[in-house]
This record gives structure tokens, sequence and C-alpha cells, in this order.
């Protein structure tokens, strides 16, 4: 599998008065699959596919978890593999759109914790 990865910046987005997304160029004869929802426990994503756009457009989605680095980047790629686990075939490629900055917030009574926000695209083994 092919991972890649794009920051997005989202105060230039917020300041924009926009949703954050990474738009990318669509290869020739590439299909994306893209959720159109966060992922959240135990429940199927519906997904926008891209077969003839020129690009595509990657929505980011808001997620908390742990201010400890190395238990925030497991989460990351424990989400990823959800993701593309929903999905009936192999995934030749992922694209994992990462916003910037992450931001400490509180959440009694777990301490502070970290919001981010993540957005995926995918495109599937022939």
């Amino acid at each position: 599998m092919d991972v890649a990865h794009t920051l997005i910046d989202i105060a230039a987005c917020e300041q924009l008065k926009e949703d954050p997304c990474l738009v990318i160029p669509r290869g020739k004869g590439e299909i994306w699959f893209v959720p159109t929802e966060p992922m959240e426990k135990d429940k199927r994503l519906t997904w926008e596919f891209y077969k003839q756009n020129e690009h595509v457009r990657i929505p980011l989605f808001p997620y908390i978890t742990s201010t400890q680095p190395e238990l925030a980047m497991a989460y990351i790629f424990s989400l990823a593999f959800k993701v593309a686990g929903q999905l009936d075939k192999p995934v030749r490629k992922l694209h994992i759109a990462i916003g910037m900055p992450l931001v400490v917030v509180p959440r009694p009574p777990h301490g502070d914790c970290l919001q981010y926000w993540l957005g995926f695209g995918l495109i599937l083994e022939k």
C-alpha cells in the first residue's frame, strides 16, 4: 500500500469560512473513495466516489485523542486502518489529510486531550 499525507492549515480554512478539506488531482483511471463523515465506533461510513472528476476533495473531521505523541500516532494509524477496513478490496493508495495546528483542549475528568483534524482518501486494488 502506498501511503501519503498532506498538512492542511485549519486556521486559514476558518478565516475563509470554509470547511477544512484537501483537494488533490485525480490521476487518469483512478477511482477514489472518500468518507463523507467522521469515523465513529461501530458505524458504517458513507462514501463519495471520484471516477471522472479532475480533482478529489477530501474533507477533514475533528477527532480527540491523548496528548501523548505515541498514543496520538497510534490512534491516527488505527483510525486509517479502520476506515480502509470498511471497503471490500485491499487498498492500493491511502492519502491522509492532517489539519494543523493540533490543539490541546481540556476534557474533564480525563485531563487535557489533543484535538486534530483528519481526512482520508483511498484507491483500491483492481
